[in-house]
């Protein structure tokens, strides 16, 4: 998982930046987002049925490359790949649901408060600051309604950079300047996702992205982590054996862009080339050895 904060022009990702591709792309659905906004807060709910922010999903596709915020895959792009893409609203616009996590998760002692509220946060519906684009496991299968966090709810909130501090969402937002850079917390050993923070908040918000997508889960989710051993197999038969580590970045530097695929992972492999040619064979080895075994999820059973 990796923040999108600059675009490639070197532009900084903020909300004025999102609404200048918004305005370009569509240049009355700032205002239209505006009204059902305001409709929204004198009703206190969503009154909507059908809703406009599909209308704008292209520019969430740009920014992010056209992957899923949560687990870095790629999907296809706007000529034929729209309909695989989900605009995805961080917090759950009609009702928040309680996230079922496993035993594994549960020893660890992190307090999450349970989501007693009935309804959702239905003045962020329209927020460009709660939106990302989504793949459908992480979004239909997974996300859904679920928001874990630490504190209170604050279902009335209409400005997530500026009022979250009375509750702390542990799920990591990738869009913009608001949060924390994903890799700062996230890193990879290999195609297996991990900690960079052993304690305090950081782990917990890391710890917890991880289990909630199920990111390291490779039973689970074995496309994910065949498309990860693929990426450290196609670094290593780029580079070649003269080439000079201090060059890697520049050699890959499309591989490992924010625009292209498990760009995190393959950062990670790239960084352990850099530092320990050894252990980075042995990840190399490992994910040959996924790859040849694979078996796609619905011939197991």
């Amino acid at each position: 998982m990796i923040s999108y904060k600059i675009d490639r022009e070197g532009n900084k990702i903020d909300l004025h930046y999102i609404e200048k591709l918004i305005n370009q792309h569509k240049s009355t659905w700032l205002n239209k987002a505006a009204e059902r906004t305001a409709k929204y807060k004198i009703a206190g709910k969503v009154t909507d049925n059908s809703h406009i922010w599909s209308e704008i999903k292209e520019v969430f596709m740009k920014i992010q490359g056209n992957k899923c915020a949560f687990c870095e895959g790629e999907l296809e792009g706007k000529t034929s790949g729209k309909g695989v893409h989900d605009v995805e609203h961080f917090r759950p616009k009609n009702r928040i649901t309680k996230w079922q996590s496993s035993p594994e998760f549960n020893a660890l002692g992190i307090a999450i408060t349970e989501p007693t509220v009935s309804k959702g946060y239905h003045l962020l519906t329209y927020n460009l600051l709660n939106y990302s684009i989504a793949c459908g496991p992480c979004n239909q299968a997974i996300k859904k309604d679920r928001f874990p966090i630490k504190g209170n709810y604050n279902t009335l909130m209409e400005n997530p950079s500026i009022e979250s501090d009375a509750e702390i969402p542990l799920l990591l937002y990738p869009i913009g300047q608001h949060d924390v850079n994903c890799e700062d917390l996230i890193s990879f050993n290999g195609a297996v996702p991990t900690v960079v923070i052993p304690d305090g908040l950081p782990f917990e918000r890391a710890i917890t992205t991880i289990e909630f997508f199920r990111l390291g889960r490779a039973d689970i989710r074995g496309k994910l982590f065949k498309e990860r051993c693929m990426k450290i197999i196609t670094i290593d038969g780029i580079l070649d054996e003269n080439d000079d580590p201090s060059d890697y970045d520049n050699i890959l530097e499309n591989i490992i862009a924010d625009y292209s695929d498990h760009a995190s992972c393959g950062r990670s492999y790239v960084k352990l080339l850099k530092t320990n040619k050894s252990k980075a064979s042995e990840v190399l080895s490992e994910a040959k050895r996924f790859i040849r075994t694979y078996i796609p999820d619905e011939q197991l059973n």
